[in-house]
């Protein structure tokens, strides 16, 4: 990673930490690769990613606002192939 990318980071780690409460999705982008992290209101996940060129890519995780996984969807450049659902919302 270069050192750019690495402050990148850092500041946005930082910037998150320090008003958590007004996060609601968090992205750290690597080349052609983000890592997507939304959250609800209470501060807990709501459903975390990957998306590549911009397009939901792989395992994609809703959680309940108490946390739990709730469906996993499986995606390849953004087309939706598969989800389970494992509880209600």
């Amino acid at each position: 990673m270069g050192e750019i990318m690495k402050n990148k980071l850092i500041i946005a780690i930082l910037s998150s930490s320090l008003c958590f409460s007004s996060v609601s999705m968090f992205k750290v982008t690597y080349g052609d690769t983000t890592k997507v992290t939304e959250y609800y209101k209470n501060g807990s996940i709501k459903k975390k990613g990957t998306k590549v060129r911009n397009f939901k890519d792989g395992y994609w995780y809703l959680y309940s606002k108490e946390g739990k996984i709730v469906m996993v969807k499986h995606y390849t450049n953004g087309k939706l192939l598969d989800y389970t659902k494992l509880g209600s919302r």
